[in-house]
């Protein structure tokens, strides 16, 4: 399992279903996309140490269809501006995300997911530390995780904070992942399990991915103020399980984000 360590001053995170393993792995006919962190543009919502973010999810459709991003069983619910136009190009009018978690799921027609290119970002807009925005993963379907996952070198030092986001982009009430905390010499110091249960949503809302998270990981585990770094092992209990782990490191005075992120 390889790591993409991403340590942001200014990035810009593109996808596009052509330069990833794009699949539809669940016979559903489109591309499910999971945006693990995603606001809709005149979102402003409240983070850890009188904190403060915004958002905005580029999208450009480069097909000549059109396409409901975020349909509900119902078709588009009366609040939601849900539909992509063919040839546009602009940030996301609406995203209907899982409050402060923010992860949202959008839907790409599979014959047209090769000419739709995503882009996420968000900004901390009360200490100014990366005025341009922080660059986000977009996990298309095909790229999501199965198996193990591994993610090394984490600091926990208390001027950081370290949260850990788990997501099923298919929600099952039974899905859990056993989260192993190692030290430096790689021996397990703590071990729990997060379970990514579905949101509860009425059926006029898009689907939203099952979700858990622990925001600060010292705050849950104080005796890892004790250790320099740590590394992080995830394993699916359900069968057959696919997930997505975002693993970040903020900074509480800045409000830097560091993200880590398995490749």
């Amino acid at each position: 399992m390889r790591l993409k360590v991403i340590a942001f001053l200014l990035v810009v995170a593109t996808s596009a279903a052509g330069m990833l393993a794009a699949e539809d792995t669940n016979g559903d006919h489109q591309i499910t996309v999971l945006l693990p962190v995603a606001f809709a543009p005149e979102e402003t919502l409240p983070g850890a140490h009188e904190s403060a973010w915004r958002g905005e999810v580029w999208i450009h459709n480069a097909s000549g269809v059109g396409f409901a991003h975020q349909p509900t069983p119902y078709g588009c619910h009366i609040d939601i501006v849900c539909g992509i136009a063919p040839g546009f190009v602009g940030v996301a009018e609406s995203v209907v995300s899982n409050g402060n978690s923010g992860g949202a799921l959008f839907f790409i027609p599979e014959g047209l997911a090769k000419d739709v290119f995503i882009t996420n970002r968000i900004h901390e807009i009360t200490g100014g530390a990366q005025p341009l925005g922080v660059g986000m993963p977009v996990v298309w379907e095909g790229d999501f995780l199965e198996g193990t996952s591994e993610y090394l070198g984490i600091p926990v030092a208390p001027i950081n904070r370290v949260a850990i986001r788990v997501y099923d982009p298919f929600p099952r009430a039974e899905s859990q992942v056993l989260i192993e905390i190692l030290n430096a010499a790689g021996e397990v110091i703590e071990s729990w399990t997060l379970a990514a249960k579905p949101v509860p949503a009425p059926d006029s809302h898009p689907m939203l991915p099952g979700f858990d998270a622990v925001y600060d990981l010292v705050g849950r585990f104080p005796s890892l103020v004790s250790e320099q770094f740590i590394h992080l092992r995830m394993t699916p209990m359900r069968e057959g399980m696919t997930y997505w782990t975002l693993v970040s490191v903020t900074e509480n005075s800045t409000q830097h984000v560091t993200l880590i992120t398995p490749r």
